[in-house]
């Protein structure tokens, strides 16, 4: 399956009808007001073939995955011991899964090096998906 990357990093216009209008992210301004200006593109989702939706969608432009990103990035900023921070959403319905399980994506920060430091670097995410019926 060919994945068109032209684009780059890529954000959703969730305020159209076709939730699935994207628009190359170069900025990180946000349609929900928040006072980061962040790329959080993903890289790879598990399946490569059955994920190539959701390969370099900027997560912190959706407000759900965005809010808990910023949660994360507050706590850094405010806590004695930075490493120690992480951040779970709410539940989200994840864009590779045709079904409607339950999920929701836990982010922790990377720091540049050993050295205790509260300067993010990147962030890395953890999806849980909780199975629902039989």
């Amino acid at each position: 399956m060919f994945i068109d990357m032209r684009i780059g990093i890529y954000a959703r216009n969730f305020s159209l009808n076709n939730s699935d209008q994207r628009y190359h992210d170069t900025t990180g301004v946000t349609t929900y007001g928040s006072p980061n200006l962040i790329l959080t593109p993903v890289f790879q989702n598990g399946d490569i073939v059955k994920s190539t939706r959701v390969v370099m969608f900027n997560q912190h432009s959706e407000i759900i995955r965005g809010s808990a990103i910023d949660n994360l990035i507050s706590c850094v900023k405010t806590h004695k011991l930075p490493s120690q921070c992480s951040s779970l959403t709410d539940f989200v319905q994840l864009l590779q899964f045709n079904y409607e399980n339950p999920a929701a994506i836990l982010f922790y920060p990377i720091f540049p090096t050993k050295v205790a430091s509260s300067r993010i670097v990147g962030v890395t995410s953890v999806v849980f998906v909780w199975k629902v019926g039989k």
